[in-house]
Protein backbone atom coordinates (compact mmCIF):
# COMPACT_ATOMS: atom_id res chain seq x y z
CA UNK A 1 0.00 0.00 0.00
CA UNK A 2 2.98 2.36 0.49
CA UNK A 3 4.61 1.70 -2.47
CA UNK A 4 1.62 2.37 -4.43
CA UNK A 5 1.05 5.39 -2.42
CA UNK A 6 4.48 6.68 -2.87
CA UNK A 7 4.63 5.77 -7.05
CA UNK A 8 1.39 7.40 -7.10
CA UNK A 9 2.74 10.84 -5.05
CA UNK A 10 5.76 10.70 -8.08
CA UNK A 11 3.75 10.11 -10.92
CA UNK A 12 1.02 12.97 -9.80
CA UNK A 13 4.03 15.30 -8.59
CA UNK A 14 6.03 14.87 -12.03
CA UNK A 15 3.23 15.07 -14.34
CA UNK A 16 2.01 18.24 -13.04
CA UNK A 17 5.46 20.34 -13.77
CA UNK A 18 5.99 22.90 -15.42
CA UNK A 19 8.44 23.95 -18.30
CA UNK A 20 9.03 27.20 -17.11
CA UNK A 21 12.13 29.78 -18.68
CA UNK A 22 13.86 32.68 -17.62
CA UNK A 23 12.97 35.81 -20.30
CA UNK A 24 14.22 39.34 -19.42
CA UNK A 25 12.53 42.03 -17.01
CA UNK A 26 12.01 42.96 -13.47
CA UNK A 27 8.38 42.88 -12.48
CA UNK A 28 7.34 43.40 -8.86
CA UNK A 29 4.16 41.52 -9.61
CA UNK A 30 3.25 39.35 -12.28
CA UNK A 31 -0.35 37.58 -13.29
CA UNK A 32 -0.75 34.91 -15.94
CA UNK A 33 -4.42 33.64 -17.29
CA UNK A 34 -5.93 32.78 -20.46
CA UNK A 35 -2.71 32.82 -22.06
CA UNK A 36 -2.28 36.67 -21.32
CA UNK A 37 1.28 38.17 -19.19
CA UNK A 38 0.25 41.35 -17.24
CA UNK A 39 2.44 43.04 -14.60
CA UNK A 40 4.21 46.09 -12.69
CA UNK A 41 7.21 46.96 -11.99
CA UNK A 42 8.99 48.83 -8.64
CA UNK A 43 7.82 52.66 -10.15
CA UNK A 44 4.18 50.99 -10.86
CA UNK A 45 4.62 50.83 -14.37
CA UNK A 46 2.31 48.85 -16.08
CA UNK A 47 3.53 45.71 -18.84
CA UNK A 48 2.40 43.49 -20.73
CA UNK A 49 3.59 40.57 -22.24
CA UNK A 50 3.69 40.68 -26.42
CA UNK A 51 5.56 37.89 -28.49
CA UNK A 52 8.50 38.18 -27.29
CA UNK A 53 8.79 41.31 -25.97
CA UNK A 54 6.86 43.46 -23.37
CA UNK A 55 5.05 45.92 -23.41
CA UNK A 56 4.47 49.35 -21.44
CA UNK A 57 0.71 50.44 -21.32
CA UNK A 58 -0.02 53.93 -20.33
CA UNK A 59 -0.79 54.77 -16.25
CA UNK A 60 0.30 53.44 -12.97
CA UNK A 61 -0.62 50.46 -10.87
CA UNK A 62 0.65 48.70 -7.37
CA UNK A 63 -1.14 45.15 -8.56
CA UNK A 64 -2.78 44.22 -11.63
CA UNK A 65 -4.53 40.98 -12.08
CA UNK A 66 -5.76 39.16 -15.38
CA UNK A 67 -8.62 36.53 -15.40
CA UNK A 68 -12.13 35.63 -17.20
CA UNK A 69 -13.59 38.88 -16.06
CA UNK A 70 -10.84 40.86 -17.82
CA UNK A 71 -7.67 42.68 -16.39
CA UNK A 72 -7.87 44.64 -12.98
CA UNK A 73 -5.74 46.71 -11.55
CA UNK A 74 -5.25 48.85 -8.06
CA UNK A 75 -3.38 52.32 -7.77
CA UNK A 76 -1.28 53.44 -5.12
CA UNK A 77 -4.66 55.04 -3.53
CA UNK A 78 -6.10 51.62 -3.24
CA UNK A 79 -8.39 52.71 -6.54
CA UNK A 80 -9.57 50.18 -8.67
CA UNK A 81 -9.33 49.88 -12.65
CA UNK A 82 -10.42 47.79 -15.98
CA UNK A 83 -9.12 47.68 -18.81
CA UNK A 84 -11.37 48.58 -21.66
CA UNK A 85 -10.43 49.39 -25.08
CA UNK A 86 -6.67 49.89 -24.15
CA UNK A 87 -7.44 52.65 -21.74
CA UNK A 88 -7.87 52.51 -17.80
CA UNK A 89 -11.33 53.27 -16.35
CA UNK A 90 -11.99 53.64 -12.86
CA UNK A 91 -15.11 51.69 -11.12
CA UNK A 92 -16.48 52.19 -8.29
CA UNK A 93 -14.68 50.94 -4.99
CA UNK A 94 -11.51 50.16 -3.34
CA UNK A 95 -9.03 47.98 -2.61
CA UNK A 96 -9.23 46.31 1.60
CA UNK A 97 -6.10 44.43 2.75
CA UNK A 98 -6.76 42.56 5.71
CA UNK A 99 -4.35 40.86 8.02
CA UNK A 100 -6.15 37.46 6.72
CA UNK A 101 -7.33 38.02 3.39
CA UNK A 102 -6.97 40.76 0.06
CA UNK A 103 -10.41 41.44 -1.40
CA UNK A 104 -11.30 43.97 -4.13
CA UNK A 105 -14.59 45.90 -3.25
CA UNK A 106 -16.29 46.83 -6.08
CA UNK A 107 -20.11 48.44 -6.92
CA UNK A 108 -20.42 46.68 -10.15
CA UNK A 109 -23.86 44.97 -10.59
CA UNK A 110 -22.29 42.44 -13.51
Amino acid sequence: MRASLLFLALFVGSSLALDCQVIDGRLKQIDVSNGQVFGVNSEDSIFTRYGNNWVQLPGALKHVTVGPAGVWGVNKNNLIYKLVGGGWEQVQGRESIHPEHYELTTNLSQ
